[in-house]
């Protein structure tokens, strides 16, 4: 099936924004990456700030997608569903030898300071993404893998926050230590039953 033209402006846009950084990447470089001239971009974006907002849906469409295909895995339990996705995700770093990171966290920290309608729409995203661990982690308790008394809104909270702060730490040490130790200790807790 054919690409359109606004979501290969996405994604090549994407890949460079993603090393590069959203304010290091210029339109003209998008463009020569999409293939694609300067009235093709204005017909899909407004501005370069309208495509950075696209951008933040394009990522995380694809990271919920991942989430989702994970979750689905009815087979597994939850946990080991929550364990294939970290698993998933910390491979794809080490693919990319640990340059990138993530993509959403990485435009948080370049741009939730600078306009609310960026930090606006990365909370709403953070907020969702942080909905799909909680997912995991309810249906984790309603079988007994962890403790009923769990506040799984808090945890999911820390989870996310403590997955973030790994990412960085393996992007800049550009090896998993970080990443290995969020997963092993995360796993072990939860295997407590918290």
């Amino acid at each position: 099936m054919k690409k359109g033209t606004r979501e290969k402006i996405l994604q090549e846009g994407a890949k460079i924004v993603h090393l590069k950084g959203y304010n290091n990447t210029g339109l003209q470089e998008i463009l020569n990456a999409a293939n694609v001239p300067k009235g093709s971009f204005y017909f899909y974006f407004k501005n370069k700030q309208d495509f950075g907002l696209q951008l933040i849906d394009f990522y995380a469409d694809f990271i919920k997608e991942k989430w989702d295909s994970f979750y689905r895995q009815s087979e597994e339990s939850p946990i080991q569903r929550l364990k294939q996705f970290f698993k998933w995700f910390l491979t794809m770093n080490e693919k990319a030898d640990y340059k990138g990171g993530c993509p959403l966290g990485n435009l948080s920290q370049e741009l939730a300071d600078t306009l609310d309608v960026f930090q606006d729409k990365l909370n709403q995203t953070f907020i969702e993404l942080k909905g799909k661990i909680r997912s995991y982690l309810k249906d984790a308790q309603d079988l007994g893998e962890i403790g009923k008394d769990l506040d799984i809104d808090d945890v999911s909270d820390l989870i996310f926050s403590c997955f973030q702060g790994a990412l960085i730490q393996m992007k800049v040490a550009r090896n998993s230590k970080s990443m290995e130790v969020f997963y092993n200790m995360l796993f072990e807790l939860l295997s407590k039953k918290l």
